[in-house]
């Protein structure tokens, strides 16, 4: 039975939108393309399509973040968890800067923000806050996309090119690189090359204790992650502001695994059947 939900704290919109309480039931919505757009002036639509699309890579990379996470105790499938994990990681960096400044240009910048920041909740409204003032500062995002995450180019990598120039100058005796090799094609890793990448992060995150400095980027990562899908969650509701024009089905979405059982394979069996 699906209840009709108020749209959550929402008190300038009276409509409702039928949404099941609990998974696996779901809502399929279906919006003509013709409502959709003469709902909305060019410079809304433009905001929904890309808010929508953020929103989905920013909640794709932070589940295969903790698919990254499986404990295992062969020292290779560790490594290989590792090095996909710190990958997610950059390009998760990378997505939620650049979401950002999208919404400084095509939210703020052209005043939409004007119009429907009263239209958000409580929720919504705080999260918008807090993003403002993170990115409004010198913060730990901006500098990783600008020297890691997005850009193989040395020119300007300081944090790069300093570790490599000690790597030269004070090459430690009891270090090894460690490179592991295979025919089967997307086997290999070279696992210290993403290692040089974790040291990178770390540094530029400035806490002498390792574990401490991972944790806490991390951290800090996901909770700017967690507040932009509330923020982006809230946004397109309130950009489609007439609920009662859409085709609504209720389905029941797949279960899927526990969470715990979850995890994203760097090796598979390629041997053919």
């Amino acid at each position: 039975m699906v209840k009709k939900l108020k749209v959550k704290r929402n008190k300038n919109l009276a409509q409702t939108i039928p949404i099941p309480e609990e998974p696996p039931l779901m809502i399929k919505a279906t919006i003509p393309f013709a409502k959709l757009t003469d709902s909305m002036e060019r410079e809304e639509l433009v905001l929904f399509l890309y808010a929508g699309m953020m929103l989905n890579e920013i909640n794709m990379l932070s589940k295969w973040m903790g698919f990254c996470r499986k404990q295992f105790n062969d020292e290779l499938e560790k490594r290989a968890q590792e090095a996909q994990y710190i990958f997610c990681l950059g390009i998760l960096i990378g997505k939620l800067n650049e979401c950002w400044d999208f919404l400084k240009r095509n939210y703020f910048g052209n005043k939409l923000s004007e119009k429907y920041d009263g239209k958000l909740d409580d929720e919504a409204k705080e999260a918008k806050e807090k993003l403002n003032q993170y990115f409004g500062r010198k913060n730990i995002i901006h500098k990783i996309r600008n020297e890691l995450a997005f850009h193989y180019s040395n020119d300007n990598v300081i944090t790069m090119n300093s570790i490599i120039d000690d790597m030269i100058q004070k090459p430690s005796p009891d270090k090894t690189f460690d490179i592991y090799l295979s025919r089967a094609q997307g086997f290999s890793l070279f696992y210290s090359n993403h290692e040089l990448m974790t040291s990178c992060l770390i540094k530029i995150v400035d806490d002498p204790d390792f574990q401490e400095a991972g944790r806490k980027l991390s951290d800090e990562v996901m909770d700017i992650a967690n507040k932009l899908i509330v923020f982006l969650n809230y946004l397109l509701f309130v950009l489609i502001n007439n609920p009662q024009q859409w085709n609504t089905q209720e389905i029941e979405s797949p279960r899927g695994i526990k969470p715990e059982q979850a995890f994203l394979p760097f090796f598979f069996d390629a041997a053919p059947e």
